[in-house]
């Protein structure tokens, strides 16, 4: 995945435990996957939403008026603004 390419949002982690032998080394289930430990810790990954009522500014502050960037008093966003 490239830095610019968004992930999945509102996905699940669970993030578990190693489960190891008395020699150390990783226990596999009958199916050829590691043994899950215990539940370690669970994370969401984050959503985006779209931002609506920004005020496009130029370098110096002042609203710019173009048409892919609507201004905030429209209640568009930017690719509405079409």
């Amino acid at each position: 995945m490239m830095p610019f390419e968004p992930g999945i949002p509102g996905l699940k982690l669970n993030l578990y435990a190693t489960v190891r032998d008395a020699n150390g080394q990783f226990v596999m289930e009958a199916d050829g996957s590691y043994k899950k430990g215990p539940l370690l810790n669970t994370a969401v990954t984050e959503q985006f939403t779209r931002p609506t009522g920004c005020q496009p500014r130029d370098v110096d502050g002042n609203p710019v008026e173009f048409p892919a960037l609507p201004l905030a008093s429209s209640g568009r966003t930017a690719s509405k603004a079409r």
